[in-house]
C-alpha cells in the first residue's frame, strides 16, 4: 500500500476538527484504538512508532505538521498497523507538541507527539584562557569551551570552605581546601530528559600540592529526583579501609600521572532545566598517607590541560544519551602513554560505545613517554590492573617499540608485552587484550624510514609478529592501517602540531578502530562525533570500518 505525503494530508485535513486524545473508542458496531497515546522525542531529528487497531479503514491528519518530516503510512485498512512518525531537529529551547488524528468513518482517536527543545550537550572543557581564568576567580564559574555546551554548561563549587584558585605555574582551574561537605559541581543545561537517559561525566584531575596534602578519595554523584546518587555498582573499596567506597583517587606522582576518570549514570527520574553532577571527598585519608586533622586546610586539586600543548589532555566532558537504551555492559582497561591521552581517546571510546547502546566501564592510566616496562611498576597502572574483572584491555606501547621489534627483533619488547598481559590475566582471567598497532607519523622524515609506507610496514609488521606469537595472547587493533588509509585517501589532518601525536581527528580515528574491534558491528546513525566536525567524523568512521572489516 502506498503512503500519501504528509503535506497533501495536511492540506486535505485543513478544516478537520481537532479531537481529544484518547487511547481508543468504540461504538455499537465498531472499534478503534491507538498505542501509545503519548510520544516524547529528543530535540534531534529522529522518529518513533505507534500502533493503530481498527475494524474499519482509517486515515491520518495532524494538527501542526510543520516540524513533522514524515508519517508512514497515512491511511490503511482494518486490522493492526504500525505507523512511523519522523521529526526534524528542534533548533529552539522550547518543546513543541502536535496531535496526530486517526479517523475512521465511525470513530476518531489521537496520539500526542512532543519533541523536546534543544539541550546544550555535549559540553567539553578542552583548554583554558585568560578569560576562562578570570571568570573562574571572580564568579566561581568555569564555562565549557567547546561543543553545544560551550559558554552554557559550567563547573562551580558548593560548600563553605573551598575556594577557586589557579595552579600557580600553569593557570589550570583548581580548587583549594576541598573538605568534606564541599563539592565540585558540573551543570549541564537541558530542556527535558526522560528517566532512563544515560549521562556521562569524564574528568582528568590531579593534585597541585607536592606534599600531597589533599584528600585522596572522591565519589562522583548525580542529582536524580532531588537526591544525590552514586553509581553504587561502580564504586571501589579503599585499600587502607575496605569500608570506604570511592569512585576515583587523586595522588600527586611524577609528571604526567594524572587521574583519568570516566563515570556513567542512568537517570531514574526525569530531569528538566539542568542536570547536575558532583565530585566530593570521602573519608579522612590524605594522598600522602596521613589522616586529615579537623580544622586544618588542605592543598589544591584541579583539572589538567597541558599548558604547553593545548588540546592534548582533556580536562572534562559531560554529555547525555537520549533514547539510547543499554544493550550490554562490559569492563575495559586502558593503559598507554601520550598517544592515548592526546585528544582523550579513552573518553572518545566511551562516547562512541554508549552512543551505540554499549555501556563500557573504563579504567584508565596513561602517562607520557611510557613503555610497557614502565606500566609494570607505575602505581596507578598497577591499581588499574589489580582491580580486575576486565572483559577487554587496550594496550599501547611506546610509539617505535613495534617497528624496533620488526627491524631488530628487540627481545625486551616481547618480554614486557607478555609480562603486562600476564599481569592483567592474573586478575582478569578471561580478559581479551588488544595490542594497538601504532600509526606512522611524518616527524623526522617518517622517523628516518623515509616514507609513510616503510614506517607503516615496520610498525604493523612488529605488532603482527607479536600477536601471531602464541606466548603473547593478544589481538591486533589495526589503528596504524586506518591512519595509512586515511592519509593516502587525502585526509592528512590527523596529527598534532608536532607531526607525531594525534590531533582530535586522529584520536577519533583510533577510537573508532578500537570500538569496531570490540563489537564487530558497523556504526549506526547515533554514533557520536565526539566533538569533531560531523563530516570528518563520518569519513573517519567509514575508513575505520573499511580497515577493520577488510572491505
Amino acid at each position: 500500500m502506498k503512503s500519501r505525503p504528509v503535506r497533501f494530508l495536511l492540506a486535505f485535513f485543513a478544516t478537520a476538527p481537532v479531537f481529544v486524545c484518547c487511547s481508543g473508542q468504540s461504538s455499537k458496531d465498531h472499534n478503534l484504538s491507538v498505542s501509545p497515546v503519548e510520544i516524547t522525542l529528543p530535540g534531534k531529528a529522529c522518529g518513533a512508532t505507534f500502533a493503530i487497531t481498527s475494524d474499519e479503514e482509517w486515515s491520518l491528519s495532524c494538527s501542526d505538521g510543520s516540524w513533522i518530516a514524515s508519517i508512514t503510512p497515512t491511511f490503511g485498512n482494518a486490522g493492526e498497523t504500525e505507523v512511523t512518525v519522523s521529526v526534524y531537529a528542534n533548533s529552539e529551547a522550547e518543546s513543541r507538541t502536535t496531535e496526530i488524528i486517526v479517523t475512521t468513518p465511525s470513530l476518531s482517536a489521537s496520539v500526542s507527539v512532543t519533541q523536546n527543545g534543544v539541550s546544550d550537550y555535549p559540553a567539553r572543557w578542552l583548554q583554558t584562557s585568560a578569560e576562562v581564568d578570570r571568570i573562574w576567580l571572580s564568579d566561581t564559574m568555569c564555562y565549557a569551551t567547546h561543543d553545544k555546551g560551550c559558554g552554557k554548561a559550567y563547573i562551580t563549587l558548593d560548600g563553605p570552605s573551598c575556594d577557586p584558585r589557579l595552579a600557580s605555574s600553569d593557570s589550570y582551574i583548581s580548587v583549594h581546601n576541598l573538605l568534606a561537605g564541599n563539592s565540585i559541581e558540573f551543570v549541564l543545561p537541558v530542556s527535558y530528559m526522560e528517566a532512563g537517559t544515560g549521562v556521562d561525566l569524564m574528568v582528568t584531575m590531579d593534585s597541585y600540592n607536592s606534599e600531597n596534602d589533599v584528600f585522596k578519595y572522591y565519589i562522583s554523584e548525580i542529582l536524580d529526583g532531588g537526591q544525590w546518587m552514586a553509581n553504587e555498582s561502580d564504586l571501589k573499596s579503599a585499600s587502607e579501609d575496605p569500608s570506604l567506597k570511592y569512585s576515583f583517587y587523586i595522588k600527586k606522582e611524577s609528571d604526567y600521572q594524572h587521574s583519568t576518570f570516566v563515570q556513567g549514570f542512568t537517570l531514574s527520574s526525569p530531569a528538566e532545566g539542568e542536570i547536575r553532577a558532583r565530585i566530593r571527598p570521602v573519608g579522612d585519608i590524605l594522598a600522602n598517607g596521613g589522616k586529615y586533622v579537623e580544622g586544618k586546610t588542605v592543598g589544591s586539586i584541579g583539572f589538567v590541560e597541558e599548558d604547553k600543548n593545548p588540546l592534548s589532555w582533556v580536562p572534562c566532558i559531560m554529555t547525555a544519551y537520549e533514547n539510547i537504551p543499554v544493550k550490554d555492559s562490559s569492563k575495559v582497561a586502558v593503559l598507554g602513554n601520550s598517544f592515548t591521552y592526546y585528544g582523550g581517546t579513552a573518553f572518545m571510546l566511551r562516547e562512541l560505545a554508549r552512543s551505540q547502546g554499549h555501556d563500557i566501564h573504563i579504567r584508565v592510566h596513561v602517562k607520557g613517554s611510557q613503555y610497557f616496562s614502565d606500566h609494570l611498576e607505575l602505581e596507578k597502572s598497577l591499581a588499574v590492573i589489580e582491580e580486575g574483572g576486565y572483559d577487554y584491555a587496550f594496550l599501547q606501547d611506546q610509539s617505535t617499540q613495534h617497528s624496533n621489534y620488526y627491524d631488530k627483533g628487540t627481545a625486551s619488547v616481547k618480554t614486557n608485552t607478555v609480562a603486562l598481559i600476564s599481569m592483567l590475566k592474573a586478575k582478569s582471567p578471561s580478559v581479551k587484550c588488544f595490542l594497538e598497532n601504532t600509526w606512522a607519523y611524518p616527524k623526522t622524515s617518517w622517523m628516518n624510514y623515509g616514507s609513510m609506507d616503510a614506517f607503516t610496514n615496520a610498525l604493523y609488521g612488529g605488532t603482527k609478529k607479536l600477536c601471531d606469537d602464541a606466548e603473547v595472547d593478544a589481538t591486533l587493533s589495526p589503528i596504524g592501517l586506518a591512519f595509512y588509509k586515511a592519509y593516502k585517501s587525502g585526509i592528512k589532518d590527523l596529527y598534532y602540531s608536532d607531526s607525531k601525536h594525534p590531533n582530535r581527528n586522529g584520536s577519533y580515528l583510533k577510537s573508532c578502530v578500537n570500538y569496531l574491534m570490540l563489537y564487530g558491528e558497523a556504526f549506526d546513525s547515533n554514533a557520536s562525533d565526539c566533538g569533531i566536525d560531523g563530516t570528518m567524523a563520518a569519513k573517519l568512521r567509514d575508513i575505520a570500518e573499511q580497515v577493520v572489516f577488510n572491505k
